[in-house]
C-alpha cells in the first residue's frame, strides 16, 4: 500500500527558505521520524538505495488567489499545504502516530509556527492502479517542480545483463571494466525529459515497493528501441538550479514545463501501452526522477484524447 498525507496549514507571515521549500519539508519529515524512532531516521538519512518516501514542496495561495509552489518565499498571511507519500508501512505508522498524538497540530518553518488545519490521509493500492490502467497513445507530462535523472552508462547496463550468459570465471571481467571505465560516471545528473530514463526510474520504484510484477525489463527494451518517444517540447521548458546548503556548493538542477510523449503507431503494443499509463499515474503519486525526497519531480500526467 501507498499512504499519502496532505497537511494543510495557515501562516501569518512570510515563510523564507534557502532556495527551495522542498528541502525544508524534508527536514520537517526527518525531525518527525526522529521523535518516534531515532534509529530509523538515521537509517533513512544514510540510505544507499531507492528511498521509500517522496514529498512535495510547500504549495501556497498567492496574492492572485492561485496555488503555487514556494521556492525561496511563501508570502503570508496565507494558507499552505504539502504532501508526504510513504511506500513503507512502518514509516506510515509513525506518521499516523504523530497525527493521533497531536504532534502534527503545528509545523514550523524557520521562526514561523504554522497551525495545521487539516490532515488528509489517502491509501492507494498497487493492484488497483494496475487494474485501472488503460492503453495510451499520446500524453503530456507537466513537470511542476524541477526534475532530473541519474544515468548509468548504457554500455555497462548491457554488459551487466550479459552476466547471465557468461561462465562464472568471466563475470569478473565486467566488474573490472566497470570500475576502470564507468564507475566515476554513475551519478551523472541528466536534466532532460528522456523517455527511457523516466520509465526506468518509475519501473525501478514500482519493482522495489509494489510486489506486483509488470515485466519491467521487457518494457524497457521496448522503450529503448523507440516504443515510447518524445513527441514535442513546447515553449516554456527551462532548467533551474537550487543550492541545498547556504555554506556549501552542493546543488541540484532540473527542468520544469510541459512535454509531449507518444507511442509510434508502427511499434504500438497494447499491453506495454497500459504499463506506460500505469507508471505515469504512479509517477503522479511518487514523483519522477532523482531527489524525490526533497520535492523534485512533481508531475501532472494528462492523457490526450485520441
Amino acid at each position: 500500500m501507498i499512504t499519502q498525507f496532505t497537511i494543510s496549514f495557515i501562516f501569518s507571515s512570510d515563510l523564507i527558505f534557502q532556495s527551495f521549500s522542498g528541502y525544508a519539508v524534508r527536514g520537517l519529515f526527518f525531525e518527525l521520524i526522529k521523535k518516534f524512532d531515532q534509529k530509523r531516521a538515521s537509517d533513512l538519512h544514510s540510505l544507499k538505495r531507492v528511498a521509500p518516501y517522496a514529498l512535495t514542496p510547500i504549495e501556497f495561495v498567492d496574492r492572485r488567489n492561485k496555488w503555487r509552489f514556494a521556492y525561496k518565499r511563501a508570502r503570508g498571511p496565507s494558507i499552505g499545504k504539502f504532501t508526504l507519500t510513504v511506500l513503507d508501512d512502518y514509516i506510515a505508522s509513525i506518521i499516523k502516530e504523530a497525527v493521533v498524538s497531536g504532534e502534527l497540530e503545528r509545523v514550523q518553518f524557520g521562526n514561523v509556527v504554522c497551525n495545521v488545519t487539516e490532515i488528509d490521509v489517502r491509501i492507494i493500492d498497487y493492484k488497483m492502479l494496475l487494474e485501472k490502467s488503460k492503453p495510451v497513445k499520446k500524453f503530456t507530462v507537466r513537470f511542476r517542480t524541477p526534475c532530473y535523472f541519474r544515468r548509468k552508462p548504457r554500455l555497462f547496463s548491457l554488459l551487466a545483463r550479459l552476466k547471465d550468459f557468461l561462465p562464472v570465471e568471466e563475470e569478473g571481467v565486467i566488474s573490472k571494466l566497470y570500475k576502470e571505465r564507468f564507475e566515476r560516471y554513475v551519478s551523472i545528473a541528466y536534466p532532460l525529459p528522456d523517455p527511457y530514463s523516466m520509465i526506468a526510474n518509475l519501473a525501478r520504484l514500482w519493482d522495489n515497493f509494489s510486489k506486483v510484477p509488470i515485466e519491467s525489463q521487457s518494457l524497457l527494451d521496448w522503450v529503448d528501441v523507440g516504443g515510447f518517444v518524445l513527441a514535442g517540447i513546447p515553449q516554456g521548458v527551462k532548467t533551474m538550479r537550487f543550492f541545498e546548503h547556504p555554506t556549501t556548493k552542493k546543488w541540484q538542477m532540473g527542468f520544469v514545463g510541459s512535454v509531449r510523449f507518444s507511442i509510434p503507431e508502427e511499434l504500438y503494443d497494447e499491453r506495454k501501452a497500459r504499463l506506460i499509463d500505469l507508471l505515469m499515474k504512479f509517477g503522479e503519486i511518487v514523483n519522477v526522477g532523482a531527489n524525490r525526497t526533497a520535492g523534485f519531480g512533481v508531475i501532472d500526467y494528462i492523457r490526450s484524447q485520441d
